[in-house]
């Protein structure tokens, strides 16, 4: 699998239906990749949302 994914110029994954805020944890993760960190109203919400998402069980399957 590394083979195909390596010579891939796209690859799209199906994590399945939004859940736990996951849709706003990838929103928030796209915005930090291109911008410093600032303090937001919703911090709370947006960590609890990230980790959510990298606690599900595909995430592991690394």
């Amino acid at each position: 699998m590394a083979k195909i994914y390596s010579k891939a110029n796209r690859v799209i994954v199906w994590l399945g239906e939004a859940a736990d805020n996951s849709d706003r944890a990838f929103e928030e993760i796209l915005v930090a990749a291109g911008e410093k960190y600032t303090k937001s109203s919703n911090n709370d919400t947006i960590q609890q949302a990230i980790l959510a998402l990298v606690q599900r069980p595909w995430f592991w399957r690394i």
